[in-house]
């Protein structure tokens, strides 16, 4: 495995094997130790609460980053509790003015600042802050809409964790600014080249997303590409721009991903129909997976970030 240049991981075909899996999810933990022993020694000295925002890119494993961060946090004593800021969605039912909508089909724009409830989130925020009872909302992906609320006993925690791609927006990062969040930035910020064929960052991320917006949020291959452009645009405008001020980065990049994510992407991409209108951005992932081995997700381990994008799959 050799690294071509900042972002290109360069692999012989030779080289996808259950020993690149296993030393790629040894380095990976090696990047969320750093991070834990930089949040550790900072949270111990502060008084609480103390908050922690970790964002990034669509499906840059922010959800296990967290889980794992939060394992690690609890090992040095303190109490950790996950915000997940996708939870804040403003939905039709919350109120009647939703601006957030995707040209693709007219369904909710999720990655859009405007789908977010800023009124709740600053109510929440400021309970949890002041060490109060809270009340956070609930999303539900497959409804789409908000499912009820969840009591926050904010006492009761020394950390606060508020994970997702909305941590990066400005009008997010103003609501927690008072409180002077430290900030951990993730992304899969490594694309990765097999033999002749090369799989940029950004298109890891996509297949990413096409697998989990499948399995978790019923989401067709066809939305999830209609929707692709409008996720990019975003995360050049309110996303990237915020990682200047990151006080951690974590690289989630996985070099073996492409080998395991393969298969099933096959299965999934070849049911598109071929009228499809970016049927030809279909035909290429297809051609360039075809190219490259393929390794069981059974090699998988069940607490790894990917794990988030292929479930349980075997």
């Amino acid at each position: 495995m050799q690294k071509l240049h900042e972002n290109i991981i360069s692999l012989s075909p030779g080289e996808c094997t259950p020993a690149l899996i296993e030393r790629c999810e040894d380095e990976y933990r090696t990047r969320l130790d750093r991070t834990a022993s930089l949040i550790c020694e900072r949270v111990r000295g502060g008084s609480s609460p103390q908050l922690i925002t970790l964002s990034g890119p669509s499906c840059s494993g922010k959800t296990t980053t967290v889980e794992k961060l939060r394992t690690d946090l609890a090992a040095c004593g303190l109490r950790v509790f996950r915000v997940s800021i996708d939870d804040f969605f403003l939905t039709s039912e919350v109120s009647s003015d939703v601006s957030a909508y995707s040209e693709a089909n007219g369904e909710l724009d999720l990655d859009s600042e405007d789908a977010m409830d800023i009124p709740e989130f600053e109510r929440f925020t400021g309970a949890v802050l002041s060490r109060e009872s809270a009340a956070l909302p609930q999303f539900d992906f497959n409804l789409q809409r908000r499912s009820g609320f969840r009591p926050v006993e904010s006492s009761e925690f020394d950390v606060f964790i508020f994970e997702g791609i909305q941590a990066s927006y400005p009008a997010v990062r103003r609501v927690l600014s008072p409180a002077s969040p430290l900030f951990i930035f993730t992304d899969a910020a490594s694309g990765v080249r097999i033999g002749d064929t090369e799989f940029s960052a950004r298109r890891l991320r996509l297949m990413r997303r096409l697998l989990r917006d499948r399995l978790f949020r019923s989401a067709s291959v066809e939305f999830t590409l209609q929707v692709w452009a409008g996720v990019v645009r975003n995360e050049q405008s309110s996303i990237y721009p915020a990682r200047r001020y990151a006080d951690a980065l974590i690289d989630s990049s996985l070099a073996y991903e492409v080998c395991v994510l393969k298969e099933p992407l096959i299965e999934l991409l070849g049911a598109v129909s071929t009228d499809f209108p970016l049927y030809s951005e279909v035909r290429g992932l297809l051609d360039d997976l075809s190219a490259v081995p393929s390794l069981s997700p059974s090699a998988v381990p069940a607490d790894s970030m990917l794990r988030e994008f292929i479930g349980d799959m075997q």
